[in-house]
């Protein structure tokens, strides 16, 4: 992670905020075919519903 705020927006923008932040070079990956395997493969999509309050909460938490 190169920038503050990348877990932050996939959490609140799922997908789009993780490929948006992606394209703006705030993070990256030696093997992104690797990463995305074991993202797809965690199921995170049907575990994770993007939300502001998912974020508040955890922001709370820590």
């Amino acid at each position: 992670m190169k920038a503050p705020g990348v877990i932050d927006s996939a959490l609140s923008r799922g997908n789009l905020g993780l490929g948006e932040s992606y394209m703006k070079g705030e993070w990256d990956a030696e093997r992104l075919d690797e990463l995305f395997y074991r993202l797809m493969r965690a199921r995170l999509g049907q575990r994770i519903k993007p939300t502001n309050s998912l974020i508040t909460r955890c922001a709370h938490a820590c």
